[in-house]
């Protein structure tokens, strides 16, 4: 595989421009504005992707929200969370490829997303805005399976790397500290 693509080099490079440039026929569209590409010339594991609608890229929590948007939220209950009488929302909403201007314009977003998606209109009671740039990976549709075939490749030659990070196997600081234990465990064994 690694031949195919160039080596170890070429692959990497695949690997990064995949992410960025994504060139792909259009699959299909949800009902959500969710769209479903494919490009078979791609590298390994990487072929198809979804490019998320931006205005419903949203997480939310409260009791106002309808059980057709549940799938959005961080989790899932049966009761909505809630305090009192009053609803928390908390909004996580961008990517790789959205940047912000300013808390104003990212705060106007929001407002106008809840409205179109949600229906609220109303100003929230208190409200916190933070603009994190380069928090989480942003995987594709294949990620697990891409990563696993490059762990077995390395395994399979003896290759003299070791593949680890938030950009690989799991995003929370518990993942990285448990993939670094292990790749700490792999080097040593070998």
């Amino acid at each position: 595989m690694l031949k195919q693509n160039g080596g170890i080099i070429g692959s990497t490079k695949k690997l990064f421009y995949t992410d960025d440039l994504k060139d792909g026929t259009l699959i299909g569209v949800d009902k959500y504005g969710n769209k479903y590409f494919e490009n078979k010339r791609y590298f390994v594991c990487r072929s198809r992707w979804v490019q998320y609608n931006e205005d419903v890229g949203l997480n939310y929590d409260g009791s106002q929200i309808p059980a057709e948007w549940y799938g959005w939220m961080h989790y899932k209950t049966d009761i909505p969370p809630t305090v009192g009488d009053k609803t928390i929302l908390t909004v996580i909403y961008g990517g790789h490829r959205y940047q912000p201007t300013t808390p104003v314009e990212f705060e106007e977003i929001l407002k106008f997303s809840l409205s179109k998606t949600l229906g609220i209109n109303e100003e929230p009671h208190r409200k916190s805005v933070q603009i994190l740039k380069d928090c989480i990976p942003q995987y594709t549709v294949g990620h697990n399976g891409c990563v696993n075939a490059i762990d077995e490749i390395i395994s399979n030659d003896s290759l003299p790397i070791i593949v680890t990070g938030a950009s690989y196997k799991g995003v929370s600081v518990n993942d990285c500290v448990l993939n670094g234990i292990r790749s700490a465990e792999n080097l040593l064994a070998r």
